[in-house]
């Protein structure tokens, strides 16, 4: 799970700005009146097969009134799943950060090297060795560097598992 939650984080972070343009999008269409939401939103055609309504309304003021009113409807639970998304993805980027922050200045730089910045393991590699072993003259392989890796997300996997079983036990 913990790989899943580092691999989508900047899956998260994009979801997030998106879904803000998009809401800042439809907030301003709620604000323009039944005239401009028909004329942005055109009606699409449909064939009654000789069917009459019987609810039609009685001018076409109230035709477009009555439309301009179910699509706003339409744009606010879009608003309101939007917002749904944001938060889901707001509580991941959460929990990878509080995750990130509880490993020591090493583990959290390749971490951040795999599954932020997307780097390959001969990049995170030369990276790590400049900034943490550089000055000891005590390199690590590309190999070192994945294990050690593979020790952090155990290490975090099991994290996660306790907060999980903490949280069944709280309730």
């Amino acid at each position: 799970m913990i790989i899943d939650l580092l691999k989508d984080y900047k899956a998260n972070v994009l979801t997030i700005e998106f879904s803000k343009i998009k809401i800042d999008e439809w907030l301003i269409m709620l604000e323009k009146d039944a005239i401009d939401i028909n004329e942005l939103y055109p009606k699409k055609r449909q064939e009654n097969l000789g069917i009459q309504k019987t609810n039609k309304p009685t001018s076409p003021t109230e035709g477009i009134v009555e439309r301009s009113e179910k699509i706003k409807e339409t744009i606010k639970e879009s608003i309101r799943l939007e917002t749904l998304k944001i938060k889901e993805s707001e509580k991941k980027i959460k929990l990878v950060d509080i995750l990130l922050n509880s490993l020591p200045a090493e583990d959290r730089f390749i971490l951040e090297l795999k599954y932020k910045e997307k780097d390959k393991w001969n990049i995170i590699t030369r990276k790590f060795n400049k900034e943490y072993r550089n000055q000891y003259d005590e390199y690590i392989t590309v190999s070192g560097v994945k294990q050690k890796k593979d020790a952090i997300l155990e290490r975090l996997e099991i994290l996660l598992e306790e907060n999980n079983s903490s949280k069944i036990v709280q309730k």
